[in-house]
């Protein structure tokens, strides 16, 4: 009798064990199955990396982990309207490259015309400062949305990211303060370093012209870009890109548009200083998810704005 007790005791101890550790089980294979799913919007399926796709980084050239995490926010995926813009794919060199104007665009826009001239054997960027921009379009026409997992599976896809505040200012000094550009004079006049900043925030992030709009609306985190190169370490990963594309034979690192007279530190601090704290953390909280998704410090704005005017 109390053997046939014990026996009973431990048949149903061990069997809660074994109903405890099937229910772990079960709910480690939904967690599993959960993030094998691919996100699909508006009937667009993006494939994920796979571990291999990332074993061949370069030193400084940066995949941004953050963007599978961002990938469900439907405010950023659901709309690939922008990505279409701004994406320039030439199925030829099996090369995909999403545009983000003042970081790195004017190099690239340059080697994209490379790209073409060797496919069609002529010249033909065009004359004038904006023009190249302007006649890209041309040679590599809009795509489809339908053809972003051919581009995706096929192709090298990139994008170039630059600190949000480094470029907010560089927009305002080529395009503004210049005064040379008729579309933006018509367009902003000539105000103030502080006074355009105050407009800027005056109106929705979203809706800015796209040398100042936010990365991440310009070039959606869902697309999966296989590298996302950095300004700061633009000419690595230039060389980077050209030479995981295997196209040394036709592009070669070329930094276009490059400013580098005076401090680079001390220009910022110029500009930065005649803001208020206010206005710098509004910029930061305009530009809070590219912050977040390229891993970016605004901290060093801050400080500046601190300092005062001088």
């Amino acid at each position: 009798m109390f053997q046939r007790g014990t026996f009973g005791l431990k048949y149903r101890m061990w069997l809660r064990w074994g109903t405890l550790i099937a229910c772990l089980t079960g709910l480690f294979l939904l967690f599993w199955l959960q993030n094998k799913i691919k996100y699909s919007s508006d009937g667009l399926s993006l494939p994920s990396r796979s571990q291999s796709d990332q074993s061949d980084l370069g030193p400084k050239t940066v995949i941004s982990t953050k963007h599978e995490a961002l990938a469900s926010d439907e405010r950023l995926c659901a709309d690939a309207s922008q990505l279409l813009t701004f994406l320039y794919w030439s199925p030829t060199h099996n090369l995909a490259w999403c545009k983000v104007p003042k970081a790195g665009s004017s190099t690239w826009v340059d080697n994209f015309f490379k790209l073409a001239e060797a496919k069609q054997g002529s010249t033909l960027v065009p004359k004038g400062q904006d023009a190249p921009h302007l006649g890209l379009r041309k040679h590599f026409p809009k795509v489809r949305l339908s053809d972003v997992p051919t581009i995706a599976n096929s192709s090298l896809l990139f994008m170039v990211v630059r600190h949000p505040l480094d470029r907010f200012l560089a927009s305002f000094r080529d395009k503004i303060e210049k005064g040379n550009n008729t579309y933006y004079k018509g367009l902003f006049g000539t105000p103030t370093w502080p006074t355009f900043v105050d407009r800027m925030l005056g109106t929705p992030a979203g809706s800015w012209d796209e040398h100042w709009a936010p990365m991440q609306f310009l070039c959606p985190p869902c697309a999966r870009f296989h590298v996302v190169a950095r300004m700061e370490s633009f000419n690595e990963d230039t060389e980077y890109i050209i030479s995981r594309a295997k196209l040394n034979h036709l592009l070669n690192v070329e930094w276009k548009n490059k400013n580098s007279a005076g401090s680079h530190f001390q220009r910022h601090l110029s500009y930065y200083r005649q803001l208020s704290v206010e206005q710098v953390e509004g910029l930061v909280e305009a530009y809070r998810r590219d912050f977040i998704l390229y891993n970016y410090d605004p901290e060093p704005y801050r400080w500046m704005a601190q300092q005062g005017k001088e």
